[in-house]
């Protein structure tokens, strides 16, 4: 079933608003994410500031129109990004790689020629690559501001880039972006089921990150992603091990931080992957071999949960070990992707 953000719609700015966190995940997601250090929406200079571990930031500031076929505002937008953009690079003393016009705007500089230079879904162009009329424009914007700072550099590292983002069917509105983080999360190795459902989640951290005061490291988005993997699993493994409904709720309901907490707990992980890994060797395929090593060994690591909730019953244990010792082996793998996919 299709949802509808209502509240995100209400308004012009609410709308440009939910651009811009998305826009920030876009952003994010279309990087090389092994030499991405940290980031953060709505940040202390610009909309959006991605940092890297080998080069300096990158600046975005985000404009959209609900409407991006108006040309009412088109101007004032981007008048309003080049001299924001003008003022970061003077606020950061020009340490910057590059720094960016995020806008979802059907023609975001009116030229009166090409109107279709910015058709598709998605055009990233840098100054250089724009017609002559084009540049026209945004040096009438650099000629009148009073900053002083280096422009030639600007102009060789200052980017338009557009994307589709329109409607009020959130299917439609978020599919490049959706597209992007799943094609990412494919490319680090994650199936493209569990990539999709991830993806919302992944939403909603970076629109809560606009809110506080501390920037996203590469770690933290590493360990959102495995959090949110193992929760997909956990959704998984009732049905798999066949667990009573009965069993299943009071697991979600009464066990579910200890569940979250045993399976990232690195003592008892190492311990459950040391025999996991003992057991594959004899193992002669891959196909359930999860399934099957928490079918024939989930008992030697009961004591292990019922040492932190002595009060369990037995039946309700059998049930709580396997959904714990399942999580585990699955994120396992995961945790490797994410590793070795954003070098953490």
């Amino acid at each position: 079933m299709t949802t509808h953000h209502k509240n995100t719609n209400a308004t012009s700015s609410a709308f440009g608003w939910d651009f811009q966190y998305n826009l920030a995940l876009y952003l994010v997601m279309d990087q090389d994410l092994t030499q991405v250090e940290k980031f953060k929406v709505e940040g202390p200079t610009e909309d959006i500031e991605i940092y890297f571990r080998n080069k300096e930031p990158i600046y975005i500031q985000a404009k959209a129109q609900e409407n991006p076929y108006s040309n009412s505002t088109t101007n004032q937008h981007l008048n309003n990004a080049i001299n924001s953009l003008i003022n970061t690079v003077d606020k950061v003393n020009e340490k910057y790689s590059e720094v960016i016009y995020g806008n979802n705007i059907e023609i975001p500089i009116r030229a009166n020629k090409y109107p279709n230079l910015f058709q598709g879904a998605r055009v990233n162009l840098s100054y250089v690559e724009l017609p002559e009329t084009h540049k026209k424009k945004i040096d009438s914007i650099f000629n009148k501001t009073t900053v002083v700072i280096d422009f030639e550099k600007l102009k060789q590292n200052i980017r338009i880039l557009k994307i589709t983002f329109y409607g009020s069917d959130d299917e439609t509105r978020y599919r490049h972006i959706r597209e992007k983080v799943i094609d990412r999360l494919d490319e680090i190795g994650f199936p493209r089921f569990k990539a999709s459902k991830i993806f919302s989640n992944l939403q909603n951290e970076f629109k809560n990150n606009a809110s506080r005061r501390v920037d996203l490291t590469i770690k933290d988005l590493g360990w959102l992603i495995i959090l949110h993997s193992i929760n997909i699993e956990e959704n998984m493994v009732y049905e798999l091990f066949d667990i009573p409904k009965i069993n299943e709720t009071s697991l979600k309901t009464d066990f579910s931080e200890l569940i979250l907490n045993k399976s990232l707990d690195f003592e008892f992980v190492t311990s459950v992957t040391t025999e996991f890994n003992k057991f594959s060797l004899s193992y002669p395929t891959r196909r359930d071999m999860v399934e099957n090593f928490v079918k024939e060994h989930y008992t030697r690591f009961k004591d292990d949960i019922l040492n932190l909730h002595d009060k369990i019953s037995s039946h309700l244990l059998d049930d709580l070990t396997k959904v714990i010792l399942f999580q585990i082996l699955s994120s396992n793998s995961d945790i490797d992707r994410i590793r070795k996919g954003l070098d953490i």
